[in-house]
């Protein structure tokens, strides 16, 4: 339990990492609007995540500014003015994910030409991510060694990264693996290291590392499988915790964990579609169990919302 809550600790401590001056001027009630509003995001609800982030955001927060900037975007799946707006403010306090979206964007007039004005070219903003990450990698910072990674795409960037242990960059390198990057001597080599780097970051309590080793061991280690599993949903991933909901938790009744999971689901702002899928699996269950075992499962719930992470998506910080 202590090692799933120092990653849930670690996951906002990644979050909130990169302007903690800024962050550390959030009132008490800016931070829980803050908070809420990254669970949010990570369950996918981002119009209540937006109105949440922009608390903090209208504070200065760079990490609530980047999330607007990556809600406002993927509304259209292209940068426009309201997500250049929050990345340029992100990117100004700092935070080198909101740099790579603006070096990467289509720098078209009709956007950068919008507020916030004075706003540096994607020339000039690759100047300075590529200063700042330097500096922080020569430091030692794994997340800067990811982003050099992204601005000069040179292998060996992420290979330190990875090497420094930084999950997420553990399970990219495998990625990278996969689809013919690097150098092997021969096809066994390459898997060798594509299932090195992956049970390192699901060791590292990187989620979606863990759900490949979920699928991977589930028809010939399937207790294996099945452990993986209730530590993805110990960590509070929400597709795992929806799909093994009915794995044995501890309880004397299955059942009993099985409601008290999905109620977690149900009690969450999820999308709608596994709304409907769990409210009818609960309806199910109800039909199964004692009003004692319904008690139960609700105190399995009331517990576990206090002692576990919320439940969560895991999307990448940096992703499409």
């Amino acid at each position: 339990m202590g090692k799933v809550v120092g990653y849930f600790i670690f996951c906002l401590g990644f979050l909130f990492s990169i302007n903690t001056v800024l962050a550390a001027q959030l009132t008490p009630e800016q931070r829980a609007s803050k908070l809420a509003g990254l669970v949010s995001y990570n369950i996918g609800n981002p119009a209540l995540a937006a109105d949440q982030l922009e608390v903090a955001a209208r504070a200065g927060d760079p990490d609530a500014q980047y999330y607007l900037g990556e809600i406002e975007r993927h509304k259209t799946m292209l940068m426009n003015p309201a997500a250049h707006f929050w990345y340029v403010s992100a990117a100004r306090g700092g935070d080198l994910f909101a740099m790579l979206r603006l070096i990467y964007s289509n720098d078209d007039d009709s956007i950068t030409s919008k507020p916030p004005a004075r706003s540096k070219t994607t020339v000039q903003w690759r100047n300075v991510a590529l200063r700042q990450a330097r500096t922080k990698a020569r430091a030692g910072d794994s997340e800067a060694m990811l982003v050099l990674y992204f601005l000069d795409g040179n292998l060996e960037w992420l290979v330190r990264s990875a090497r420094a242990g930084l999950p997420e960059s553990q399970f990219k390198l495998a990625r990278v693996y996969q689809i013919g990057g690097g150098v092997f001597f021969n096809s066994t080599d390459r898997s060798r290291e594509i299932r090195k780097w992956i049970i390192a970051a699901a060791n590292g309590n990187h989620v979606p590392a863990i759900r490949v080793l979920i699928k991977e061991l589930k028809d010939y280690q399937r207790e294996e499988s099945t452990e993986w599993a209730r530590n993805a949903i110990r960590l509070g991933d929400l597709d795992t915790t929806f799909e093994y909901h009915d794995i044995d938790m501890g309880e004397e009744h299955r059942s009993v964990s099985s409601y008290g999971l999905l109620s977690l689901i149900a009690d969450s702002d999820v999308a709608t579609g596994i709304a409907e899928k769990t409210a009818r699996k609960m309806a199910d269950l109800r039909k199964k169990m004692t009003p004692q075992q319904l008690q139960a499962g609700a105190a399995f719930a009331e517990e576990w919302k206090k002692t576990y992470p919320p439940l969560s998506r895991f999307l990448p910080k940096y992703g499409y």
